[in-house]
C-alpha cells in the first residue's frame, strides 16, 4: 500500500530474523530477505528507531557482532526509550556477554513498558534464567502463556524452564504444544515421567525428535540444549559444532547461563568455538 513506508521494511526484516531463529526459515533463506529489507527501510528513514533495532537484532544474531549490536541497541533506545522491544533484546544480549545484572535490569523495564505482551514476557524469562532465577522465571511464563495460549515461543521457553523447576504438568503441556508427535507417543512420555522421572521423559522426547530431524529442520542449538540438560554432553557438543556450520542464529546464546552448557566449559573444543565468537568465557564451576 505505501512501498516508500520504511516501517514496513523493518518489520519484513524483524520477521525473517525471527523465522530463522526459531527453525522456521532455513538461515540461507532467510538471511537474503532480512538484509534487502533492512538496508531499504534504513535508506528511506535512517532515523527511525525500529530500524537500529533491527539493525542491533541482526547485528547480534546474524552477524554475531557483538559491538555493533550494542551501539545500535542504545541508538534505537536513544532515540525511542519506551520501546520494550530494544531493551528486552538488549537485555539478552547483556546476558550472553555474561553482565547478568545489567541484562535483569534492562528486562525489568522493558516489562514494566509493555506488561501485556506474551514475547516480552516470555524473553524476560530467558532473562531470568541466565541468571539462575528459575522460579521468577517459571512466573513470567506462565504469564507469557496465559497471555497468549497460542504461542510456540512461550511454550518452548516453557520447555526449558519446566524442567529447570521440575514441574512435570507444564512440561508436558509445553512438549504437547511444541513438537508435532503421535498421540501414542505423547502417551508413552508420560507413562515414562511416571515411572522413571523427567530426565528420563525428556530423553524420550529427544528419541522421537531425532527421528523427526529426518523430515524436518530442528534447530541445532535448541537440540544441542535438549541433549545437555538429560547429561549427553557428546551429542550436545555435536549440535553445537552443527550450528556453527549452519550459522544457527542462537550459537550467542552457548555462554548463557539459561543453556546450562557448564559441563562443557572444560571441553578445548567449546572454549575454542567461544574464542572464534569472542564471547566471555565463563569460569568452569559458575
Amino acid at each position: 500500500m505505501d512501498p516508500e513506508w520504511a516501517p514496513a521494511y523493518s518489520g519484513i526484516a524483524q520477521v525473517w530474523a525471527g523465522m530463522a531463529q526459531m527453525g522456521f526459515a532455513a538461515p540461507e533463506t532467510a538471511g537474503p530477505m532480512i538484509f534487502e529489507n533492512l538496508n531499504k527501510a534504513l535508506e528511506l528513514d535512517p532515523e527511525y528507531a525500529a530500524s537500529h533495532y533491527t539493525q542491533a537484532v541482526i547485528g547480534v544474531w546474524v552477524e554475531w557482532n557483538w559491538e555493533k549490536g550494542e551501539k545500535e541497541f542504545l541508538t534505537a533506545i536513544e532515540l525511542n526509550p519506551n520501546d520494550a522491544m530494544s531493551r528486552i533484546y538488549y537485555a539478552h544480549l547483556l546476558a550472553i556477554l555474561l553482565r547478568n545484572e545489567e541484562a535483569v535490569a534492562q528486562g525489568e523495564k522493558a516489562v514494566e513498558l509493555d506488561p501485556l505482551n506474551p514475547l516480552v514476557q516470555g524473553l524476560y524469562a530467558v532473562v531470568l534464567g541466565a541468571a539462575h532465577k528459575w522460579e521468577e522465571a517459571m512466573e513470567h511464563v506462565e504469564k507469557a502463556v496465559s497471555l497468549d495460549p497460542a504461542s510456540f515461543f512461550a511454550h518452548h521457553v516453557m520447555e526449558m524452564v519446566s524442567f529447570e523447576n521440575g514441574d512435570n504438568d507444564a512440561f508436558m503441556k509445553s512438549i504437547r504444544f511444541v513438537f508435532p508427535l503421535e498421540e501414542e507417543q505423547f502417551q508413552s512420555i508420560e507413562k515414562t515421567l511416571d515411572e522413571n522421572g523427567l530426565k528420563a521423559a525428556y530423553k524420550e522426547v529427544i528419541t522421537y525428535l531425532e527421528v523427526l530431524e529426518h523430515s524436518q529442520y530442528l534447530v541445532p542449538i535448541h537440540m544441542a540444549n535438549r541433549y545437555i540438560r538429560t547429561g549427553q554432553n557428546e551429542k550436545a557438543m555435536e549440535y553445537i559444532n552443527k550450528g556453527l556450520e549452519v550459522h544457527d542464529q542462537n550459537i550467542p546464546y552457548i555462554v548463557f547461563g539459561f543453556m546450562k552448557y557448564d559441563p562443557l566449559y572444560g571441553d578445548p573444543r567449546f572454549q575454542a568455538i567461544v574464542k572464534q565468537l569472542k564471547l566471555p568465557m565463563p569460569e568452569i564451576g559458575n
